[in-house]
């Protein structure tokens, strides 16, 4: 690790800039205890991003590498919006890529596709601080600069801001960065007190793959079912095979090829 900086910034949040570091999330969780709360992490380079489920994370320069560390005092229940953090960041990046003429779509839980290509990917990990509160880690990588060649060693469709917009139009890092971070602060606190009910419409308008069949898989089994959208906790509501809705809280969702036109 080298060249480390933190900001003098007037925002609501402190950012550790990092030259080159192994992973922002491994950084956070190993100091986690000396981060001050609502301290975001930011990387120039990672060498070994994850996303979700041991997934590698292709990390360039001028692409965005960042974890924020969140020690809430609000008390963790079944209401508060802990548990749906990733939801929550997944529909501010949702909002800023629209705001940029795009139109982006949520992968369930917390993919962010355009033109059915991923163009950022989160992942969270809880821990326990004292009785009922928690603390949250949570990465976001974000592809703003990635040449056809990099998304050709992706192994699922990618695309970044590259492919998207013209020079001109393309912000930098650091401005995608605030201009994130300001959204998602906006109603953080909020939500984290009212939960998955003050973003579920937004969320849903942003889902892709309603009514469609797809596959869903997780750790223990694979189904296949047709999406009917997420419910108040941020689960996904699902036909199943057998005609029944179901409720699930993880997996990964895929377009089902093999169900009939």
């Amino acid at each position: 690790m080298s060249k480390i900086a933190v900001s003098k910034d007037s925002q609501p949040y402190n950012i550790l800039r990092l030259s080159i570091i192994d992973s922002t999330n491994v950084f956070a969780k190993t100091r986690f205890e000396e981060l001050r709360d609502r301290t975001i992490i930011v990387a120039d380079n990672q060498t070994a991003g994850k996303g979700r489920v041991g997934r590698s994370w292709l990390s360039r320069d001028g692409n965005l590498f960042m974890t924020l560390v969140l020690k809430p005092n609000t008390h963790f229940s079944r209401e508060s919006g802990h548990s749906c953090l990733t939801h929550y960041i997944g529909v501010c990046l949702c909002l800023l890529l629209e705001r940029m003429g795009l139109k982006p779509g949520l992968k369930w839980p917390n993919d962010i596709q355009v033109e059915k290509k991923k163009i950022a990917g989160i992942l969270a990990e809880s821990i326990p601080l004292s009785k009922r509160t928690m603390g949250i880690i949570l990465g976001i990588g974000v592809n703003l600069n990635l040449l056809d060649s990099d998304l050709e060693s992706i192994d699922q469709p990618a695309i970044s801001l590259t492919q998207l917009l013209p020079p001109a139009k393309r912000p930098s890092r650091d401005i995608f960065m605030k201009e994130l971070l300001d959204i998602f602060f906006e109603r953080y606190d909020l939500f984290l007190k009212k939960g998955f009910p003050v973003i579920a419409e937004t969320y849903n308008s942003f889902l892709l793959y309603r009514d469609c069949p797809i596959r869903l898989e997780t750790e223990q089994y694979t189904l296949h079912g047709t999406v009917r959208g997420v419910n108040a906790n941020g689960a996904l509501l699902l036909v199943n095979e057998e005609n029944k809705l179901i409720e699930y809280f993880a997996g990964d969702i895929w377009p089902d090829t093999s169900a009939p036109n």
